[in-house]
């Protein structure tokens, strides 16, 4: 669990304000980075596993078949865990997660299956790809599975370093949310409007 010191010392290496920390993590992951059962929260994107797959030289498309759920070559909202409550769809997302792994299976590739589903999640409290680990500050995409089934204050390091790195510091500043959806979240950020969300939560803890 996060404490105000731990955000204010993260506000001060960003330069901006707690209220705007707080309120990308309450959108990204309702303020929480972990489930109930201990794991970190986790989404799982098919597209990105298929574009790891093919940047390795494996053929994703010669294993989309019975796999649809967990490898599609574009980006799609339909497949996401479902369920009436988090916890649920959290345990349907780590069921893809592993679905995506088990793929690779008995092939000498199997390392590299498992390396991408992992570079295919976004971790954690502020639900950073995991492609993303060299701008968290990580060696390889386990050292940041690893971090992020710590702690929430890892969740936070991993967040300010990959700000930095991808020079997001400023639109956070200036809470030019928009500006900051659109890089953090992807081009795809006004399908689930992220800016308006982190306005909007940003003016809550604000008060």
């Amino acid at each position: 669990m996060l404490t105000e010191q731990n955000y204010r010392d993260a506000a001060l290496k960003l330069n901006c304000e707690v209220a705007a920390i707080k309120a990308v993590d309450y959108v990204e992951s309702r303020g929480s980075g972990f489930n109930k059962n201990g794991t970190p929260k986790i989404l799982f994107e098919g597209h990105v596993f298929w574009r790891e797959l093919e940047k390795r030289g494996i053929s994703a498309e010669k294993f989309e078949r019975g796999n649809e759920t967990v490898l599609y070559k574009r980006w799609t909202r339909v497949h996401y865990g479902k369920g009436e409550n988090n916890e649920i769809r959290q345990q349907r997302e780590w069921a893809r997660l592993e679905r995506a792994i088990s793929i690779g299976k008995g092939l000498p590739e199997a390392a590299i299956f498992k390396e991408c589903a992992l570079m295919a999640c976004s971790w954690g409290r502020y639900q950073i790809m995991g492609n993303n680990y060299k701008l968290c500050g990580f060696k390889d995409v386990f050292d940041m599975y690893f971090a992020a089934g710590m702690s929430e204050a890892a969740h936070l390091d991993m967040f300010v370093s990959y700000v930095i790195k991808r020079r997001l510091d400023d639109e956070l500043r200036d809470r030019r949310w928009t500006d900051f959806a659109r890089s953090y979240n992807g081009p795809m950020y006004y399908k689930n409007k992220y800016d308006i969300k982190m306005a909007q939560a940003f003016l809550k803890f604000n008060k």
